[in-house]
């Protein structure tokens, strides 16, 4: 079963969840891994594509929404909203209000939890499924700086 990762934000804003998730992502490109990011829509996925971009001035992730269509060369961050045909991603940052099905074909899961209610209900029910299935726990408070 993956580990799973709440980090638990102490903000209400969806455009620092998504910055703090780049920083994630970033580490995790950094560390080698390879990640699919999904998200509940296309919109979404254009905005952290957009986002992995201009996050900071001095990065570079290579990314990629959808699939990929170079098979020797996939990126390391594949961004999407369903289960990716290919699964070559060891960390999956879920950004849905559900715990995917396939969410233990991935070692690792990260779900980052802002301060708004309806998002931190979300949270608490996917907790529960992971709980259930036995995956291991782990909460993060951060605080972000304002």
């Amino acid at each position: 079963m993956p580990t799973v990762d709440f980090y638990l934000l102490n903000t209400s804003s969806k455009q620092d969840s998504y910055r703090f998730l780049c920083r994630l992502v970033e580490k995790a490109y950094q560390q080698q891994n390879h990640a699919y990011i999904h998200t509940s829509s296309l919109e979404e996925a254009q905005c952290l594509d957009d986002l992995l971009w201009t996050f900071r001035d001095i990065s570079f992730i290579p990314h990629q929404i959808g699939e990929t269509s170079n098979a020797l060369f996939p990126p390391s961050i594949l961004i999407g909203t369903d289960k990716p045909k290919q699964q070559s991603a060891d960390i999956l940052f879920n950004l849905t209000q559900e715990a995917p099905p396939f969410f233990s074909e991935f070692s690792r899961i990260i779900e980052v939890v802002c301060e708004e209610k309806d998002h931190k209900i979300q949270a608490r029910k996917k907790y529960k499924v992971y709980k259930e299935q036995n995956c291991p726990l782990t909460t993060h408070n951060i605080s972000l700086a304002c």
